[in-house]
């Protein structure tokens, strides 16, 4: 996470729009979800064109002016049994001429990719599995599958300037997202508390998922749903988050996302509800109940026992959560000290 305005993002914004009209879903958009991740491997992962199409073909590059999509293979790998599994029609394929002896380059239509709309993609992370539909992947990148809501949030205008950060909630799955409700079943089999489950979960981000290094350093920031830091395997703290809260909200586990920082808001964690030790001394009250630090970010965080430190060694004290929130609809973000909601901007 990081203070600085910017967003990485994929074609939301017509998928958006469609997804606000209430019409059902049609092939087309579907289609359009797997052009979307395949044009955005950060987002999709190297894997997905693979798991798509069952084959060893990688993709190049997908040029939307154009309307081409380049591929290439192993030349060991090549048949032309592949070329019926990856285009409707072979006789459109081009085969381009390259000094690179041990592979094929070609290209064809975009409309001429062969795209079995009924397949799960699917995921293994040891012996859990991770399997998403192209209907559940569309409600995602439509955002139908996520709480929305504005982006920028207001923290200072001072001399002229404006500091914003960017909201988080927005991002999180809501519950009865088909594909992370089964994966939280999954990785809870055997738990019989929240305490349990939510250990459970956490247990599953912070050793499966990758922190990025690059994503974190990065001048912009970027913002995964939690179906794609899933598909990917990496992201930094603002992935890593969005993730385990989607998964809190299938397992019915209540949290609160808490944005941290000294001077500025540069690092975001989870505090779960429940019954846990405290001999970090990372326990809060909210009312009636007590939520506890959990650090998406260190594997094999125990919550309640752990003392936690962001990835670069700054350490993490109740004193520096500055906004805290409870992602929902129009959910807002809370100044802790005064309790008053920041603007969105």
């Amino acid at each position: 996470m990081k203070k600085s305005i910017g967003i990485a993002t994929m074609m939301v914004v017509v998928l958006l729009f469609i997804a606000q009209t209430g019409q059902a879903i049609q092939p087309n958009e579907l289609q359009n979800t797997i052009l979307s991740y395949l044009g955005q491997p950060d987002f999709a992962g190297k894997e997905f064109w693979q798991k798509l199409s069952n084959t060893k073909t990688e993709i190049e590059m997908i040029d939307f002016s154009e309307g081409n999509i380049y591929l290439s293979i192993d030349t060991n790998d090549y048949s032309k049994k592949i070329l019926d599994l990856i285009c409707i029609n072979p006789k459109q394929i081009e085969f381009g001429k390259t000094e690179q002896a041990d592979r094929y380059f070609f290209r064809l239509p975009i409309d001429n990719l062969k795209i079995d709309l009924s397949k799960k993609v699917r995921y293994q992370f040891g012996k859990i599995t991770y399997d998403i539909s192209i209907p559940e992947l569309y409600a995602f990148i439509s955002n139908r599958s996520v709480y929305g809501g504005y982006l920028n949030v207001l923290r200072s205008i001072e001399n002229n300037t404006i500091a914003i950060f960017f909201n988080h909630g927005a991002f999180v799955a809501k519950k009865g997202e088909v594909s992370l409700e089964k994966l939280a079943s999954r990785i809870t089999a055997g738990a019989t508390s929240k305490e349990a489950k939510a250990q459970k979960l956490l247990d599953f981000v912070t050793a499966e998922i990758e922190y990025d290094y690059a994503e974190a350093l990065s001048d912009v920031e970027t913002l995964k749903r939690p179906n794609e830091t899933l598909m990917t395997k990496r992201s930094d703290c603002s992935g890593k988050v969005i993730l385990y809260a989607s998964l809190l909200e299938q397992a019915d586990i209540d949290y609160r996302l808490l944005y941290i920082g000294d001077s500025s808001v540069d690092h975001i964690s989870v505090a779960v509800e429940g019954s846990y030790p405290n001999s970090n001394n990372l326990e809060f009250e909210l009312g009636t109940k007590k939520y506890s630090v959990a650090e998406t970010t260190i594997e094999e965080f125990k919550i309640g026992r752990s003392i936690p430190a962001t990835v670069f060694g700054h350490k993490i004290r109740l004193s520096y959560i500055k906004y805290i929130q409870k992602p929902g609809k129009d959910s807002k973000i809370l100044d802790v000290k005064t309790g008053e909601p920041l603007e969105f901007y």
